[in-house]
């Protein structure tokens, strides 16, 4: 069971909050620590817990069918890209693929990407 928040809340809560809208689903994006929020349908907030659930370590939230990586709403919610953009790919700097603060997260093209992985794991 999860523990029913109000907007207020959940507000308190975050330090650089923005609100989206997928599929008539409406989250809440702490964009600072990545925390997120989902309004469910009796009104109350949910806090979306940040734990991997996909096969390759990463945390997927499911909205009308269809899988959206944490770090990927992140990203929308900032701005960076757009959520209908496909076959992009996120960087996460320390290499914590649930470390979704908007400072450990970086779009890169493919190349640069494998680049950048093969240089953490050495540190």
């Amino acid at each position: 069971m999860y523990e029913k928040q109000t907007l207020e809340e959940v507000m308190s809560k975050c330090v650089n909050a923005k609100e989206m809208n997928i599929a008539n689903t409406r989250l809440i994006v702490d964009i600072s620590s990545g925390e997120m929020y989902r309004r469910m349908k009796t009104g109350n907030w949910k806090k979306i817990e940040n734990k991997v659930n996909h096969g390759k370590g990463y945390n997927v939230v499911l909205i009308e069918k269809k899988q959206y990586t944490r770090a990927k709403l992140i990203l929308c919610a900032s701005g960076e890209i757009n959520i209908q953009q496909k076959y992009i790919n996120i960087h996460h700097v320390n290499g914590n693929r649930l470390d979704c603060s908007i400072g450990n997260l970086n779009c890169v093209y493919s190349t640069s990407c494998a680049k950048e992985r093969k240089e953490t794991k050495k540190a």
